[in-house]
């Protein structure tokens, strides 16, 4: 295959002697050939090196929300008394388990897939003790009909994939169907409380862990 990074060797030419304009011409136009070959070598070489024009663009993922408490209401789905009644109800559940677990609405997803979305806002808040990843985020996109229990990696040995299922299918998703979302919200997180005292978190391990 030619190697258009290295062309032929340039040919040096002698003084034209006045008697050989026909050779002169000749070579003239051998020239022009080659120069017009080698163009378009290069040419093609460039179009080679070029970069695949970027079909599928990144997908604008939706900002992860400012954490506002406990409960972070943007869609606006909650009364001011049920939120309240349900950030108390978390409150003191920490400070018998040490467990964290946060609530989370937005209108809707814009596309994202919700359990790509959870995870980036769970991380983001850094929910749950460090190191012993006992943190909880329930999200919930009333627009699309979306809910996720999104368990942290410490949770995940004390409560199914199956449970948290059987948490939404069960307990929520029968109350957001008549738009009782605080209903919903509220027996869905009696029932993951519950299921959350599996794990026993004592106040020696959260300062154990603190310490690594």
């Amino acid at each position: 295959m030619p190697d258009a990074l290295n062309p032929p060797p340039c040919v040096r030419f002698r003084k034209r002697p006045p008697w050989a304009p026909q050779m002169f011409l000749n070579l003239a136009l051998w020239l022009v050939l080659v120069l017009a070959l080698l163009g378009a070598r290069s040419l093609l070489l460039a179009t080679d090196i070029q970069p695949p024009p970027n079909i599928d663009a990144p997908h604008n993922s939706k900002p992860v929300p400012r954490l506002a408490g406990r409960v972070t209401d943007n869609a606006h789905v909650l009364q001011a008394n049920d939120r309240a009644r349900i950030e108390k109800m978390l409150e003191k559940y920490e400070r018998e388990t040490f467990h964290q677990i946060a609530v989370l609405t937005v209108p809707n997803l814009t596309g994202e897939d919700i359990e790509a979305f959870s995870l980036r806002v769970a991380n983001a808040w850094k929910l749950g003790q460090k190191g012993i990843d006992n943190g909880i985020l329930v999200t919930v996109a009333p627009n699309d009909r979306r809910v996720r229990v999104e368990l942290g990696l410490g949770m995940e040995k004390y409560i199914s994939d199956n449970e948290a299922k059987a948490v939404i299918d069960n307990k929520m998703i029968p109350h957001f169907k008549t738009a009782d979302y605080a209903g919903g919200v509220q027996a869905g997180l009696e029932e993951l409380m519950r299921l959350g005292r599996r794990f026993v978190v004592k106040k020696q391990d959260i300062q154990q862990s603190k310490g690594k």
